[in-house]
């Protein structure tokens, strides 16, 4: 700075583009290989069962996203089992903590059996959600044998898992709603019959009511018979 001349002197060491920045360019560059590499393709993904009947859910045991999701289910599907896998969702240790739990689920398959999983998180900044764009993650989980369904961030974020997981719902809470679908249609499926039938049983009963008054009209009494004869 030069006090006399009210000048400045800048020594510039790198440039970043206005408005992107450099995680952004990173998420880009990859985002466009894996593409390339064929691990966004519909035709590698697997079909989310219609009616689950138990989950494998990785997210944090901590904050609002668990609980949403669990409101959800018991509202729409409570016989639905629910098995959570605690995990760190942000943060440099976030990503191996995330393939952790992925291989511990894949060990204990054969044995839980588990229909789907759901890998969720609430929203944040692109630095909060990075460990989603992990390489080693995506290229896991475009290999994994159980359908996948990622619910990360609110509905403009988007993350690389989103692009492999089978299905990508907008929030945790659609998740949710996504996986209970089924089984919501389902009940009310059953209510519907269930109001239909008992509609369908008094229509039949006030039938007969009506055909056993009209016989007990028309029914003489043996005796008064007997005593005409």
């Amino acid at each position: 700075m030069y006090l006399a001349r009210g000048n400045y002197q800048f020594q510039v060491e790198s440039l970043e583009k206005d408005g992107i920045g450099k995680l952004y360019e990173e998420y880009e560059k990859l985002k466009t290989r894996l593409s390339n590499q064929g691990l966004f393709d519909e035709s590698n993904k697997l079909e989310i069962p219609s009616y689950p009947q138990k989950i494998a859910l990785i997210t944090s045991e901590k904050g609002a996203v668990l609980q949403d999701i669990k409101n959800v289910l018991n509202r729409r599907a409570p016989s639905i089992e629910v098995n959570l896998f605690s995990s760190l969702v942000q943060g440099e240790e976030a990503e191996q903590s995330i393939l952790n739990n992925l291989n511990l689920i894949n060990e204990i398959q054969p044995q839980y059996k588990y229909d789907l999983l759901i890998f969720a998180r609430g929203g944040g900044s692109i630095e909060d959600l990075w460990s989603f764009n992990d390489e080693d993650l995506c290229r896991y989980l475009a290999e994994y044998d159980i359908p996948v369904i990622s619910g990360v961030g609110h509905e403009t974020d988007f993350t690389l898992t989103d692009f492999v997981a089978n299905v990508r719902a907008a929030t945790p809470t659609a998740a949710a709603e996504i996986v209970s679908e089924g089984a919501s249609k389902l009940n009310e499926y059953f209510q519907f019959l269930n109001q239909s039938l008992t509609k369908e049983i008094k229509q039949k009963i006030n039938q007969l009511a009506d055909k056993l008054g009209t016989f007990r009209r028309l029914l003489r009494s043996p005796t008064l018979r007997l005593l005409e004869q």
